[in-house]
């Protein structure tokens, strides 16, 4: 086995790897500075900020159509074959591949499979046993395992990098949404093409509306197979893999690569250096770790110090006010206090009003968005009829052979080619309608609605904050406050922060709520969801069970004289059963997948009300907390207090300090970033 060539990349790594302990090292002095002025809400946040900066990895998603050889690709990065890769759909789940001393896996069972939930190791030999998709067993067969992560001795992987594999789209609804599932969480994509059939139209479909309108735009593209292009196509094959694929990436002739994967493979296993880098693949290694440890690592550096940034602020606001309580009397402050219950009850109070106009929200919005889904899903039931007829079949139909029936398998198997192509056709005509259903009807509906939801929300977040001001004016100085001249976040992201969980970086639809996010993108994710649930009832749901015996039925009904029609005769009763039974069954169920879409749609939302809680209630505590720690202080008599005091004082100028060092950092990834550009582009040049 060869290792993975080593990359002039490596500076850059160790770099980010710098700059991360840097951030590391701000974070545990504010730590200390957060401790000393007892703010333990904001102590919770940055403990778990700093856990997700040490064991944050970079998720690389490896996608594309089945038998585009994906699991072949990740098999040469890895150099052996572990994941199961043959001419058939063979990826079932997913799989994940980090970074390990030795070759180990581990499986991991759903939930409701396993008591436990505990993983359970397995062999390398025996991977393909559990990831492989059975179809012998059932078609529409869904793997009992989730996932199988895969510890490998990778150089990639030990760069903090983690490769996941996905089931191939386009093979089946199910298995094509546990991949695009994963697209919101990932780091960068690449996307497996063969050079056989170079940009399908549904390759450019999925990467248009999927990929990019969620904000995947330095997209990396795996031309495979191109070591199965004759010498004179080459070019021709670049030409035309360049024209459609380069508009698709922002990172241009850094993202799409040419490669043959089979032949790295066959290189790292024999041990032919040569041989691997001819495969091409060494080339997109370097790209792929460059883009990681620079754009990437720059971001995951960059969006933390908004958390430090935010602790320091509101470090700032509390000092004054201890200083000023710690200089109060104690019968005064006990005295303040006691007077502040009411108010405090008065804040929970509002808290739960909150939460309960969060949950009407939501129950409205569902009841909306049903409506409007219900009514896509009859009007698309309206249209089977003319997408069916306007169809012609490129299944050959042979069920009567001279004077002879076929047997029954063999006209099972016919029957089941036809409504499976037809099955298709309808689920591309029902994407075809979805997209501009979703911009006209439910865009324009979540927009309006969630803009609605946004004004409440700011008018509900100022009056609580400024009664949590007042509360805190009244306890330090016996007066309502002013309005502050001095805070720098609004009070919707002060809730937010609070709550650990920034604007800034905050997922899904809070983000959509406070207007930071790009609509399409996050439309995009939900529609996609609805798009598989409609393709999956109309190519799964229905072929088995359904249609395929209704029209064995009718074809077996049908009197000898009638099979000695022209085949187009045939075709048109085949047809209209198919048309039947699919238009029947698509109203019968429409009802319940208009539900399930409307779920779908609001479990998007799912964060919004827990988070918006759980700020109102730090706020409270805070002050609840801050109280307790001021009492507890004087109670250790006036030196102690003196002290303390003093400490104030300091703590004061370390956030000054700290808050310099931070702006530092931030400048110096700007320009790491401007300098390594610029090494890059000559690089090229």
């Amino acid at each position: 086995m060869l290792p993975t060539i080593a990359t002039n990349v490596h500076e850059n790594y160790e770099t980010f790897l710098q700059k991360r302990s840097e951030l590391n090292s701000l974070v545990e002095r504010q730590l200390s500075l957060l401790s000393t002025l007892d703010m333990a809400e904001w102590e919770e946040t940055l403990h778990s900020l700093k856990e997700r900066i040490s064991t944050d990895t970079f998720k690389i998603l490896v996608i594309g159509e089945f038998k585009r050889g994906k699991s072949t690709f990740i098999n040469a990065l890895l150099g052996q074959e572990i994941l199961p890769a043959h001419a058939t759909p063979c990826t079932g789940i997913i799989n994940s591949i980090q970074w390990g001393d030795s070759p180990k896996a581990f499986l991991h069972l759903h939930a409701q499979d396993s008591l436990e939930r505990q993983p359970k190791e397995i062999s390398i030999n025996d991977i393909e046993e559990y990831v492989e998709i059975k179809t012998e067993i059932d078609e529409n067969y869904i793997n009992p395992a989730e996932e199988v992560k895969i510890f490998w001795p990778l150089e990639l992987c030990r760069k903090g990098v983690e490769i996941i594999d996905s089931p191939g789209l386009n093979e089946h609804n199910i298995r094509e949404k546990i991949a695009m599932d994963y697209l919101p969480i990932v780091d960068a994509v690449i996307f497996v093409l063969s050079c056989e059939a170079l940009a399908s139209k549904t390759e450019l479909r999925v990467i248009e509306n999927n990929l990019r309108a969620i904000g995947h735009e330095d997209i990396f593209f795996i031309c495979n197979r191109f070591d199965l292009i004759k010498n004179k196509e080459k070019e021709r094959v670049k030409r035309f893999g360049k024209s459609k694929l380069l508009p698709l990436t922002k990172r241009g002739e850094k993202g799409v690569f040419f490669l043959s994967a089979s032949e790295a493979l066959e290189g790292r296993i024999e041990g032919d250096e040569q041989k691997v880098i001819e495969s091409g693949l060494p080339i997109l290694e370097r790209e792929l770790e460059n883009f990681l440890t620079t754009d990437r690592g720059r971001l995951k550096i960059l969006e933390p110090t908004k958390y430090i940034w935010q602790s320091i602020n509101e470090a700032r606001r509390i000092i004054p006010e201890r200083e000023a309580m710690l200089r109060t009397d104690s019968q005064v402050i006990e005295q303040r206090y006691h007077a502040a219950q009411i108010p405090l009850k008065q804040l929970e109070l509002k808290r739960k009003q909150i939460g309960i106009r969060i949950s009407h929200f939501c129950d409205d919005l569902k009841l909306q968005i049903k409506d409007q889904a219900y009514t896509f899903y009859e009007s698309i039931a309206e249209k089977i009829a003319l997408w069916v007829e306007e169809y012609q079949l490129e299944c050959n139909i042979d069920i009567f052979q001279g004077k002879m029936f076929v047997n029954e398998a063999e006209m099972q198997v016919q029957v089941k080619q036809i409504v499976y192509e037809l099955a298709s056709h309808l689920a591309l005509q029902i994407e075809n309608e979805f997209i501009p259903w979703q911009a006209r009807e439910l865009q324009p509906l979540l927009t309006s609605r969630l803009h609605d939801l946004k004004l409440d929300i700011d008018a509900r977040a100022n009056e609580f904050i400024r009664l949590v001001d007042d509360i805190r004016s009244q306890l330090v100085s016996g007066k309502q406050s002013s309005i502050s001249t001095t805070r720098k976040a609004s009070d919707l992201e002060r809730l937010f922060s609070a709550a650990g969980n920034p604007i800034t970086g905050s997922p899904g639809w809070t983000r959509v709520i406070l207007g930071l996010t790009p609509w399409s993108g996050f439309t995009t994710i939900g529609v996609k969801i609805m798009g598989a649930a409609l393709a999956s009832l109309v190519v799964i749901g229905l072929c088995s069970w359904v249609v395929i015996p209704a029209v064995i039925v009718v074809l077996a009904s049908l009197a000898e004289d009638e099979f000695k029609k022209v085949n187009q005769q045939i075709e048109q009763k085949i047809k209209k059963v198919i048309t039947l039974k699919f238009t029947e069954q698509l109203r019968k169920s429409a009802k319940e997948q208009a539900e399930k879409f409307a779920e779908d749609i609001l479990s998007k939302f799912s964060d919004i009300q827990v988070t918006v809680d759980r700020g109102l209630g730090k706020e409270i505590h805070s002050i609840r907390n801050q109280v307790d720690s001021i009492l507890k202080e004087k109670q250790k008599g006036q030196a102690y207090v003196e002290q303390r005091i003093d400490e104030l004082a300091v703590v004061s100028q370390d956030l000054e300090d700290l808050e310099r060092e931070l702006n530092i950092l931030i400048a110096q990834i700007g320009r790491l970033q401007v300098q390594q550009d610029l090494t890059r582009d000559r690089r090229v040049a």
